[in-house]
């Protein structure tokens, strides 16, 4: 605590200590003193022709004025301390830049600016002129933030101004304020008896109020990981705003009785919340810490941050939510005077060292505030400088991740945004700051507009995102079902070898006649378009035979893994109301409790099936009837039958044989449980192309030396894996394997590097609900970063927020999908289906529902998907979809469990 007793102990009345702010850089220049983050700078243009002397003179009046820049930093007895010095000469550096292009001097300026300070020996203050011709030069103001800040810059100028004019016209004057009385010092003592007082714990008090509970750490977007420090890399974005707007939202800020500072300030909270979806949001804000007007023109480090927290609510309009944040910013600015670094000790949040405390980013002011002569040169004006901003378009260093400066200097309104480079690329800041302006465009238009339904995308975005990546439209047979596929390929091939099990083996003619016995006996117990069949089998001939029997009789299949247990059999037995049941004599057993009539594919085949006609048959149904219904995990602790019709398949296959080159010549290897949709698209792109199909027992499927085999034996060419069961196999095998997909769960980048050499690798993507995938990524080797690629043909994915408003580039949102792979809905669970396909929101759509999927992803710049994760609970395991929720209703059903 800072307090007289300090000052009554130091060695001598050249030493003083340092106010909080201080305290704070000089423990971040001790941590690094090389960091040039705390340098902070201004530049004019001077069109004038210069008197070196005098401006020399008038640098040195200022220097001796202020004691702060004639101030070097030490620690005395392990308390940091400053030392003013009674003289100190100016030192101006001026540079012959005649010769020199726009971009060079930019580049020198830049050089200098980056200098670090040695704030133990240095001056504080470096003084640069860059002169371009006798009536041109820039002059380059760089500071440590210890010794000053930006409006300690205006006070400099404005007395530069004047000091030089009155050098100019042999004019001796005093300033006009008291600053000649009163230096840092004072407000160093000001300070600690403000926080000994009942004010100071009345200050305390309010910002502990403000700031209790927990904090949210704002988490926005980044290009890159977060580094486990936090570093200080910085540039800056420069966007300029033009007349025409800052005319409306200064009309915007008369009429709303605010200011433009004001207007700003929300749009931004705003953007915060549209970019990270949090509604408790924190954001720092310098204040002047010049409340106590004495301390108006004494230059020194009384900027202050406040935290600014508010909860943001989309279904607020933009003019209430003004209203609120004026009100925020009215009590802050009322309760500023509270040291910020004491504020982090008072309050001890839990400290990260990869982010600064309390917020992460910050939302700054600036205006010009120099260029006005005192009074009483009111009469020498003909003599003044012509000076004007000079802008450097960016600025190294970061303090935070990303730091907004409105910068206001006259009718000119700039927007600076200075972003950790560690964190963000250029391109990304870029786009954020046009998805500012597109907000302060619409919210000058109209301030009445809801919060959720202020637009953040360009119209060029709009197009991009909306119409350009999802143009997917691609001819596909949209007349036929998919058995009348597999028929087609029958008589491509009917000789070719078609399904294989162990040491039996189907050719594509015998698969088809077989299939065809079972349908002709279907059709005479009443299968027909829209009946389910269920199918309950091992691995086996039988299993592909039952399969196209159920659909050229017409019905849909509805998968049964053996392996379930009895009680999750029974419901989606009884849920689907399956009246007809395909199996094997080995498993009635297990399927004693249900009403269905069983068919047992083996035993019942010679007595029964296969007196039955083989040849093909002619059913009236319809590319928009049912496939087939899969179940999967149900959050409510039911799994829930997913609906899929032909259409929806015949697309699939259709994309999936052309993008994964299957062809006559492949073998395609059958790995998952026919329960698990992905088997879907194993099946049928094999057998509509003309492909072997190899099928095998679990126990021969078991990740690792049993798989490994397999893959040998056969000579597959394609394979369809979950990254985990990859990831156990020797990637120098396996000379056939060409085509690898893999799917289910997250891929890491080394699989692909150590699987995508000489190989087509593959990442897919795609909930139950929309036919298999949605989107596929072909990830070459050397790939930086794993995607989930594009939408695949007649297939639309759109990212959406919570509202369900379109996210910009880099954000992150709900997935959502469309097109013509997208299920008809849940089976008998009418609420369920309307909740989760939504009516498209984007009315210039191509389909005319949406699968909310609970998956957050963003669109990468180059048109990609990456996948982030999930909005709920469902996680996977080895690629299967679990429901937590399914858990935990089995858990509670438990009588010794209460909770």
């Amino acid at each position: 605590m800072i307090g007289s007793s300090v000052f009554d102990n130091l060695p001598s009345s050249a030493f003083y200590p340092l106010s909080y702010g201080q305290q704070a850089l000089w423990f971040l220049y001790q941590i690094d003193p090389e960091s040039v983050a705390y340098n902070i700078f201004t530049s004019v243009r001077i069109s004038s022709e210069l008197d070196i002397e005098a401006l020399r003179r008038a640098w040195n009046k200022i220097i001796e004025r202020h004691a702060i820049l004639r101030t070097t930093y030490t620690s005395y007895a392990g308390t940091p301390v400053q030392r003013i010095h009674e003289k100190q000469e100016v030192d101006i550096q001026i540079t012959d830049a005649s010769n020199w292009s726009e971009d060079y001097l930019r580049e020198q300026i830049f050089i200098e600016t980056d200098r670090p300070f040695n704030l133990e020996i240095d001056s504080v203050l470096r003084i640069n002129l860059f002169t371009q011709s006798v009536e041109e030069h820039i002059l380059l103001l760089t500071m440590h933030h210890i010794a000053g800040d930006l409006w300690s810059f205006d006070i400099l100028l404005n007395e530069f101004q004047n000091f030089y004019i009155g050098e100019i016209e042999k004019i001796d004057f005093q300033q006009e304020d008291s600053a000649e009385n009163l230096s840092y010092i004072e407000f160093v003592r000001w300070q600690s008896e403000l926080l000994s007082s009942s004010r100071g714990e009345e200050l305390r008090e309010y910002w502990q109020k403000q700031l209790a509970g927990e904090l949210s750490i704002l988490n926005l977007p980044t290009d890159k990981l977060r580094p486990p420090v936090q570093t200080y890399q910085g540039e800056t974005h420069i966007l300029k705003l033009d007349e025409q707007l800052i005319q409306k939202l200064r009309n915007l800020a008369i009429a709303s009785g605010t200011s433009l500072y004001k207007i700003t300030l929300a749009a931004f909270f705003v953007l915060l919340y549209r970019y990270s979806n949090q509604e408790d949001i924190l954001v720092g804000s310098p204040m002047l810490g010049r409340l106590d007007r004495k301390f108006k023109g004494v230059v020194g480090y009384f900027v202050n941050p406040v935290v600014l927290r508010t909860t943001v609510s989309g279904y607020l309009t933009f003019k209430d939510f003004l209203d609120q944040i004026s009100g925020t910013v009215k009590e802050a600015q009322k309760y500023q005077d509270y040291p910020f670094p004491l504020l982090v000790d008072k309050l001890q949040p839990q400290r990260d060292p990869s982010h600064s405390p309390l917020f992460q980013v910050s939302f700054t002011e600036q205006k010009q505030r120099w260029g006005e002569p005192l009074k009483n040169l009111s009469c020498c004006q003909d003599s003044g400088l012509q000076m004007e901003p000079y802008p450097l378009g960016h600025q190294r260093g970061a303090s935070f991740d990303l730091d907004v400066m409105i910068m206001e200097a006259g009718e000119v309104l700039q927007v600076g945004w200075q972003y950790n480079t560690d964190l963000f690329d250029l391109e990304t800041i870029a786009r954020m700051a046009e998805h500012f302006l597109t907000l302060l465009e619409a919210i000058a238009t109209n301030p009445e507009q809801r919060i959720s339904e202020l637009p953040l995308l360009t119209q060029t975005e709009r197009q991009q995102l909306l119409f350009e990546w999802n143009n997917t439209t691609t001819e596909y047979p949209q007349d036929k079902c998919i058995h009348q596929l597999f028929e087609e390929q029958v008589e491509k091939t009917p000789d070719s070898v078609a399904v294989v099990f162990e040491n039996q083996q189907l050719t594509y003619r015998e698969l088809n006649q077989k299939a065809n016995q079972l349908a002709h006996h279907l059709q005479t117990l009443g299968v027909r378009p829209e009946f389910l069949v269920g199918i309950c089998v091992e691995r086996s001939l039988e299993m592909i035979v039952g399969l196209l029997g159920i659909l050229k009789a017409g019905g849909a299949y509805v998968p049964l893994d053996p392996h379930y247990p009895q009680e999750r059999l029974s419901y989606m037995l009884a849920d689907a109301g399956v009246e007809i049941l395909l199996t094997q004599q080995n498993l009635l057993s297990s399927l004693s409790s249900h009403p269905a009539r069983v068919i047992c594919l083996d035993s019942d085949w010679p007595t029964t099936i296969e007196q039955h006609s083989h040849e093909n048959l002619d059913v009236a149904v319809c590319v928009d009837n049912l496939v087939y219904v899969i179940y999967t995990s149900g959050s409510t602790g039911q799994p829930k039958g997913v609906a899929i019709e032909h259409l929806s398949l015949c697309n699939l296959t259709q994309v999936q044989r052309n993008l994964f080159n299957v062809e006559a010549t492949s073998r395609v290897l059958q790995f998952v449980s026919l329960s698990f949709d992905p088997s879907v698209s194993e099946i049928f792109m094999a057998v509509t192309s003309g492909a072997m199909l190899i099928l095998a027992t679990a126990s021969e499927l078991m990740p690792g030396d049993d798989l490994q085999q397999i893959l040998d034996n056969y000579s597959i060419t394609h394979v369809t894996l979950p990254p985990s069961a990859l990831a156990v196999l020797p990637t120098d095998e396996f000379p056939a394997l060409g085509q690898i997909i893999v799917g289910g769960e997250a891929c890491p980048l080394e699989l692909v590097n150590q699987w995508s050499v000489g190989r087509r690798f593959f990442n897919a993507y795609g909930p139950t609900e929309s036919t298999v995938c949605a989107t596929v990524a072909q990830i070459t080797h050397g790939s930086e970063k794993i995607t989930i690629g594009r939408p695949i043909n007649n297939t639309q994915v759109y990212i959406l927020d919570s509202h369900h408003q379109p996210v910009p580039i880099g954000v992150p949102g709900e997935l959502h999908i469309g097109g013509d792979g997208l299920a008809r809905g849940y089976l008998n669970r009418p609420e369920l289906t309307l909740e989760k396909f939504i009516p498209n929101p984007i009315g210039e759509g191509k389909s005319e529902r949406l699968y909310k999927t609970g998956d957050l992803a963003r669109y990468l710049a180059d048109g990609n998907i990456e996948f982030l994760g999930r909005i709920d609970n469902q996680v996977k395991i080895r690629g299967f979809r679990i429901e937590l929720g399914e858990i935990e209703a089995v858990l509670n059903a438990h009588p010794q469990i209460q909770q």
